[in-house]
């Protein structure tokens, strides 16, 4: 059972690894926010970059375009997903 769940996550890593930066990061913030009720993550701008594998900028900049696009909300530390449907099609 724990070789399949290490099996699954690395599928879901490469996934993310090879995709757009949009795709990428949106696929990132729904696997975080996965099993939470309220849709919120909390976590610096730095480790949400890593765990994406970007650029902290370009994190910023995509996050943006995901507010402005009312996808998520954003304050310093928190992300909130607002539209996990639209979210899962980001390409």
């Amino acid at each position: 059972m724990l070789s399949n769940n290490i099996e699954n996550i690395k599928n879901k890593m490469l996934q993310i690894a090879y995709n757009s930066v949009r795709m990428r990061v949106s696929k990132t913030l729904l696997l975080v926010v996965k099993n939470d009720p309220l849709k919120t993550i909390i976590i610096s701008r730095s480790d949400l970059a890593n765990i994406t594998g970007v650029a902290k900028e370009t994190l910023i900049r995509t996050l943006s375009d995901f507010r402005e696009e009312g996808l998520i909300k954003t304050s310093r530390t928190t992300v909130i997903v607002l539209d996990e449907q639209k979210l899962e099609k980001v390409r």
